[in-house]
């Protein structure tokens, strides 16, 4: 009870400096200011990259129907010290301080920055404390060197994301290793409780290597000139067309290979291990539903490729019966019809349709049914399961698992948590589907809440990330943001019966490895950064461009 005590006072602290960060980083500035004439039209907020054209969503849009042949895109390059603009038409760039766009005279310049001075390294060192001790409590508990290990692993990442990052403060990092100890201790929870505890320390090592692994590799994915042309199409088109060939190729030997578990066949077999391909495919459409000009209705073939991979992913998720990643598609489709398109009517239409078919396909899935009509009070309803007989024999009882996670997670865990009695112990996907009812019950309701803060924290940290990055990695920053607070929705309403669905893992805190996949690459989305330290120490030191401009 000290130790989850201590591990409270760690994570507020850490959530209070972190947010008075964030508070002081709300008017750093990383994109070009942009003048018409003497008006300024953004001021650097916009990111790293300044899209300008005729649509709306361009940070810079015009009326004349010329602009079109000058669609372009404006960036910094700190190497050769030159402004630089990129056609999206022709793939052509030039170096530029202004341009005459639809006969007005455009400027560009760097923002001048006064950073001052912040609390930079103390949620570093609250994050690598709160690490530390949750290593600490886990060595005291199993007398084994070895359970160490994954959390060296993550203390390790931070530093060097520090060290890495121009501005020095890996906020998200820090978010997800935080969430990470309670990926390693619901790993081993079968091990603690009678299992394998060998082969469920091993999985704590898989599990958290490839989320580091796999966050590291977004990063270098994302470093990449993804804007680059490569004769009439830019690197970014290519990957699109591989990103959808992978889903058609995943979703067919998932559905070819899948055993039916709990309802679903999203769980294949290979060589021993069991693999859930539909984390992947979450991914690859993220990819997908990325457009390099931004421009949703514009040529044809992209369109198609959003909408056709769009569609055929949702029939996939029916197929395999997973409702849980039929709403996380859902999400991201419609969240990139709104970033990507300037046409009013089509969004509403594309959202309306979306909207439909999120409500109407769970339907059609016998075990999504039953569970709808469980939670709305049937006759195997909830609340019927909390006052009927049996109610904690009868497994098949609809409401089993919730019952169980509601009396683990408040009755039984109250503020500070309590080890000592385990409600959970012989309930199926404790450490998955139900494992914020599995925290709350050892760590206590305090950090329940303090774990919902930190998801918060994530959506702002995310918000001002964003700035340090260019167009796609901003509209794939966005996406995941919106898978990942999604998934913690549905798997945080289905384990208190909040909402009817279950079967949706809480991104870096539930066991799986196939969730470390999918998850770690977001995260590493979510907190890539372009600006370079030579980018940084310019925008830094550069002339005031306009008193306006503060």
């Amino acid at each position: 009870m000290i130790v989850n005590l201590c591990l409270d006072i760690l994570l507020v602290l850490f959530i209070i400096a972190t947010a008075y960060i964030l508070f002081q980083k709300r008017n750093w500035r990383f994109g070009l200011v942009v003048k018409k004439g003497e008006t300024i039209v953004q001021d650097g907020m916009q990111g790293l990259a300044t899209t300008l054209g005729r649509l709306k969503t361009n940070d810079v849009h015009f009326k004349e129907i010329t602009v079109a042949r000058k669609q372009g895109m404006v960036t910094y390059r700190p190497k050769k010290k030159i402004i630089e603009y990129l056609n999206l038409k022709n793939g052509r760039t030039h170096e530029t301080t202004g341009e005459v766009i639809g006969g007005e005279e455009v400027t560009f310049a760097l923002p001048a920055n006064d950073f001052g001075t912040c609390l930079t390294y103390l949620p570093l060192l609250l994050g690598e404390a709160f690490i530390a001790v949750s290593g600490a409590a886990m060595y005291r508990l199993t007398g084994q060197l070895a359970v160490l290990g994954p959390y060296l692993f993550l203390l390790i990442y931070n530093l060097a994301f520090t060290l890495i990052r121009s501005d020095h403060l890996p906020v998200i990092e820090e978010i997800m290793t935080i969430l990470l100890t309670f990926y390693i201790e619901a790993t081993l929870y079968p091990g603690l409780n009678g299992g394998d505890f060998q082969s469920c320390l091993v999985s704590a090592y898989v599990g958290v290597g490839l989320y580091l692994f796999f966050s590291v590799l977004a990063r270098l994915f994302l470093s990449l000139n993804l804007n680059r042309f490569l004769g009439k199409q830019t690197l970014w088109d290519y990957f699109r067309k591989l990103a959808a060939l992978l889903i058609l190729i995943i979703s067919i030997l998932n559905i070819a290979l899948a055993d039916e578990i709990m309802g679903s066949y999203n769980w294949i077999t290979l060589f021993g291990v069991q693999f859930q391909p539909s984390e992947m495919v979450k991914v690859l459409l993220l990819v997908v539903l990325v457009i390099p000009d931004q421009r949703l209705f514009g040529e044809r073939k992209s369109s198609f490729l959003f909408f056709g991979i769009s569609a055929y992913c949702f029939l996939y998720a029916l197929i395999i019966g997973d409702s849980g990643l039929l709403m996380q598609l859902g999400v991201i489709f419609v969240l990139a019809i709104l970033i990507q398109c300037s046409r009013l009517l089509l969004s509403l239409v594309a959202i309306g349709l979306s909207v439909v078919a999120v409500l109407i396909l769970p339907s059609l899935s016998s075990t999504a049914f039953s569970r709808i009509q469980g939670w709305l009070g049937s006759n195997a309803s909830i609340w019927k399961s909390l006052t009927g007989a049996g109610s904690f024999e009868n497994f098949t009882t609809y409401g089993y698992q919730s019952v169980h996670a509601l009396v683990a997670a408040f009755t039984n865990g109250g503020l500070l948590g309590n080890q000592s009695f385990d409600v959970l112990k012989n309930i199926t996907a404790t450490n998955s589907d139900l494992v914020m009812a599995l925290i709350s019950q050892r760590h206590g309701s305090i950090m329940l809440v303090l774990l919902l803060g930190l998801s918060i924290l994530l959506i702002l940290a995310v918000m001002q990330n964003v700035r340090q990055q260019l167009k796609l990695n901003q509209t794939l920053s966005a996406l995941s943001l919106a898978a990942v607070f999604c998934a913690i929705v549905l798997n945080v309403g289905g384990t208190f019966s909040i909402i009817p669905l279950t079967g949706v893992v809480n991104p870096a805190v539930s066991a799986g490895i196939s969730a470390s996949i999918s998850y770690g690459t977001m995260f590493g989305i979510m907190a890539h950064t372009s600006v370079s330290k030579a980018y940084w120490k310019d925008i830094q030191k550069w002339e005031e461009v306009s008193d306006e401009v503060y």
